[in-house]
C-alpha cells in the first residue's frame, strides 16, 4: 500500500511539470500565505526546486539506460548483470553531471545540484526526456532481455531507479487523488531548504526516492536479505540461460564446420 501511494504521488508529479506545479493549489497557497516573519518569501522557489529535482533524476536513469545500451563498443564497459544506478546520486562510479547538460553549463560538483535546477533552458531538456520514461523502461527491459542479462535491484530498494520508472504514465489520475495531494500532502522537502537542509543537494535524490518504513535494525537486514537473494536469483538463471546458449552456438558451429555442405 505504501509503495502504491508513492507511486501514485510520483505519477501526480511527474505529469505537473512547471506549468501545472504553478496552477496547482499548492503553488496559490504559497504565494498568498508567507507567515509573518518572512521566513518562506522564498517558498515558491523551493516549491519549484523539489519538482525539478524529481524530473532531473528520471531524466538522468534514462540517460543512463542510453549509456548501458550503447555502451558496447565504447570506453564505458558494464559487467554483466549490474545494476542500473542513478547518476546524480553520490553511490556512483559515473559522473555526477547531468546527463542532459554539458561541462560547461554545470561542471562536476554535487554543490552545483540546486544551481542548475534554476537553468530553464536545461529543465526545458530534461523535462522532455523524463516524459519518455515508460518507453525507455520498456526499452531498458527489452535489452537486459534480449542480452540475456538479469534486472537486478540496489539492496536500499527505497533507492532503486528502476521502482521509479515504474510509476510515471500518462493516464490521468482520479480525481479525488489528485485533489488529495494537492491539497493534503505537503512538500516537506520544499519546506526543508528554507532551514539550509536542501535534500536534492546533499544526496541527490531529493523526492526521487520511495520510502523505507523502518522495521529495526532486524527488518532493515531482513528487507535487504530478500534483495539479495532475488537478486541472487535472477541473476543464477541469467547465467544458466547465457551458458545454454553458448553451449547451442557452440554445437551449431561445430555440426557447421563438420558438414560445410549439408545438402
Amino acid at each position: 500500500m505504501h509503495r502504491q501511494h508513492m507511486g501514485h504521488y510520483f505519477i501526480c508529479r511527474w505529469q505537473l511539470l512547471d506549468r501545472g506545479l504553478q496552477a496547482s493549489p499548492e503553488w496559490a497557497r504559497a504565494s498568498r500565505h508567507p507567515n509573518k516573519g518572512k521566513n518562506y518569501d522564498g517558498e515558491l522557489q523551493w516549491l519549484q526546486a523539489t519538482q525539478r529535482a524529481l524530473i532531473h533524476v528520471i531524466a538522468a536513469v534514462l540517460a543512463e539506460i542510453d549509456r548501458r545500451i550503447e555502451s558496447g563498443n565504447s570506453r564505458w564497459s558494464w559487467s554483466k548483470d549490474e545494476r542500473l544506478k542513478q547518476p546524480l546520486a553520490f553511490d556512483l562510479g559515473v559522473q555526477l553531471l547531468s546527463p542532459v547538460a554539458t561541462l560547461a553549463e554545470l561542471g562536476g560538483k554535487a554543490d552545483a545540484r540546486m544551481d542548475r535546477l534554476k537553468e530553464g533552458e536545461l529543465h526545458a531538456r530534461a523535462a522532455a526526456l523524463a516524459r519518455q520514461a515508460p518507453a525507455y523502461l520498456a526499452r531498458w527491459r527489452k535489452w537486459l532481455a534480449d542480452n540475456q542479462q538479469a534486472e537486478v535491484h540496489d539492496t536500499d530498494i527505497e533507492r532503486e531507479p528502476v521502482l521509479l520508472l515504474e510509476s510515471p504514465r500518462s493516464t490521468p489520475l482520479p480525481a479525488d487523488v489528485s485533489t488529495f495531494f494537492s491539497n493534503f500532502v505537503h512538500d516537506s522537502m520544499a519546506g526543508f531548504i528554507g532551514f539550509g537542509m536542501p535534500e536534492f543537494e546533499a544526496n541527490g535524490f531529493g523526492l526521487a526516492k520511495f520510502r523505507r518504513i523502518y522495521a529495526g535494525n532486524r527488518g532493515d537486514d531482513f528487507l535487504r536479505g530478500m534483495v539479495v537473494r532475488a537478486n541472487e536469483k535472477k541473476i543464477a538463471a541469467a547465467q544458466a540461460l547465457r551458458t545454454q546458449t553458448a553451449q547451442w552456438r557452440m554445437e551449431s558451429e561445430n555440426y557447421r564446420r563438420a558438414n560445410p555442405n549439408p545438402w
